[in-house]
């Protein structure tokens, strides 16, 4: 029988992913649905190598094997050792670029712009030209900005 597990929009730097949990739970049940576990690579089962050594230990324990398509190892100790490098560069790629992205972000916020998905409440997002680059600044709405005005007067004592 064949299953997918898809955490859509889901981080793989956590294990705290719905579809990922229903997987390890299913391999861990006595009639467990699968026997092999087949990821594109190895950094879309986790992206931690914590829970990539918790989960694959775990899975392995109940018969379960995790096979990557683009990455094949085998089970020799130079194998291991190749997983272990990947699933530990995976990991530093992961972190480096969310870094890498906060500092990205901090950069267009000093420069005025707005960064995050959603406008707070009695703004809106209002797209601009950023040197032919799309950006959000936000602009007050009514009647939410009114009391958002009222709310920054009162609690720091400046005006908006």
């Amino acid at each position: 029988m064949i299953t997918e597990y898809i955490d859509q929009a889901e981080s793989g730097r956590t294990a705290d992913r719905p579809q990922f949990m229903q997987m390890i739970d299913a391999a861990k049940r006595k009639d467990k649905p699968f026997s092999v576990i087949l990821v594109w690579k190895f950094s879309r089962f986790a992206r931690s190598r914590e829970d990539s050594i918790l989960y694959k230990s775990a899975l392995r324990k109940c018969g379960v094997h995790v096979i990557s398509i683009n990455e094949p190892t085998e089970d020799t100790p130079t194998s291991k050792l190749f997983e272990a490098m990947i699933e530990s560069i995976d990991e530093f790629y992961s972190a480096n670029l969310g870094q890498e992205l906060l500092a990205a972000c901090g950069k267009v916020a000093s420069r005025g712009f707005y960064v995050s998905a959603k406008a707070p409440y009695g703004y809106q997002k209002v797209k601009v030209n950023d040197a032919g680059k799309e950006r959000f600044k936000l602009e007050p709405i009514s009647p939410g900005s009114e009391i958002v005005k009222q709310y920054i007067l009162n609690i720091c004592g400046e005006q908006v």
